[in-house]
């Protein structure tokens, strides 16, 4: 069995993180003249993270070998519980007078994992939701075309003629409304989400060779000379570098250079490649430790429960409560503990529940 590799879950934890971050400084933050003045274009780039989690998805369906029945149906499991919870728990703060957001038809849309997609693309009141219905579908496509396709230089052709015209088309448009269409019926969001999957999955092949053939013992810290350690570590320090100061401090408006946001794609599949070999000190042994399983086993419920936290802070007693500290960094502390309490909230009363009732259930049938 593959030892478990505790470093991606760390990068999943970071990346939600990120992501809640830029939706609070929208939000609040940068809504406000001082904050404006403050942060300038700090953080602003966070939304990227929602490429990179595209790509470790595809990174991951490609070594499943389920029925596709199977696959779906934990598909299912796995997402669509903590969905619902999510939007049902936005529409109880309306009923309690906490928010003033009525459920709507865009919410009915968002339930049947449609958001996003095309056929449906207002956020009614789940707005990131649309990354789950979007990685979804585009999950089911792949994962089908992977068990059909039975040659393996049949499916990267494939892949590739899936990946390059969806992914120009993407980049060409980074700076149309992200919920708009190219030529009037594709959904940018779904070229994105088939762009980026595929090229996860191009990545997990790639991948695959690297460890059946000799190159394998190149890449594992544990197996390598001390001068490949140094020079790994350094790459993946520089890797990590380059993405954390785009994410967070990169001084430029969002999605609007097409050729900065290939180069930081570039970098993540650099350094995701290396980090799922272990191949620096920096993902072998740095952030390889178990308590990052705990904070990445909780990224989808601090993701898909954000908007319920934007819902509480919209609330206009909570807002002249906290306006004292709502341009420093305390105010930006204090929701992030609050995305991450919440998350952990829905995790234990929602999906971890959800999950072991469901294979409780495989256990009696087996």
């Amino acid at each position: 069995m593959k030892e478990k590799n505790y470093s991606i879950q760390f990068l999943r934890f970071l990346f939600v993180l990120a992501i809640c971050l830029g939706h609070l400084l929208w939000v609040t933050y940068c809504a406000t003249i001082e904050g404006q003045s403050l942060l300038k274009f700090v953080c602003r780039n966070c939304f990227i993270a929602n490429e990179f989690f595209f790509i470790v998805s595809g990174y991951f369906l490609y070594f499943s070998a389920k029925p596709v029945e199977v696959f779906v149906k934990e598909r299912l499991i796995r997402l669509w519980p903590m969905l619902a919870f999510s939007i049902g728990a936005c529409g109880l703060l309306r009923t309690f007078h906490i928010s003033g957001q009525s459920l709507n038809f865009s919410d009915l849309a968002t339930l049947f994992l449609l958001q996003g997609t095309g056929v449906s693309q207002t956020p009614g009141v789940n707005g990131p939701a649309w990354f789950i219905c979007v990685l979804f579908w585009c999950s089911i496509i792949f994962y089908i075309m992977l068990r059909i396709i039975k040659r393996k230089t049949t499916k990267i052709i494939t892949l590739l003629l899936i990946f390059i015209p969806s992914f120009w088309g993407f980049i060409m448009n980074l700076s149309v409304d992200s919920r708009g269409f190219v030529c009037t019926f594709i959904s940018i969001l779904m070229l994105k989400g088939l762009s980026l999957v595929a090229l996860g999955i191009m990545l997990g092949a790639a991948n695959e060779y690297l460890n059946k053939s000799n190159i394998s013992k190149f890449l594992n810290y544990d197996k390598i000379n001390s001068t490949l350690k140094v020079l790994y570590s350094i790459i993946e320090f520089t890797l990590a570098f380059v993405i954390i100061r785009y994410l967070f401090f990169y001084t430029k408006l969002p999605h609007c250079n097409e050729l900065d946001v290939v180069l930081v794609i570039v970098a993540f599949v650099m350094m995701f490649l290396m980090f799922s070999n272990k191949a620096g000190v920096l993902s072998a042994k740095i952030l390889n430790h178990k308590f990052m399983d705990f904070l990445g086993s909780k990224a989808y419920a601090i993701f898909i429960m954000q908007n319920f936290v934007f819902l509480l802070i919209n609330n206009d007693k909570l807002q002249q409560l906290l306006k004292p500290i709502e341009t420093r960094p305390l105010y930006i502390i204090l929701w992030l503990a609050v995305f991450i309490l919440v998350g952990l909230v829905s995790y234990y009363l929602v999906e971890k529940p959800v999950i072991l009732i469901y294979k409780k259930l495989n256990k009696e049938k087996e």
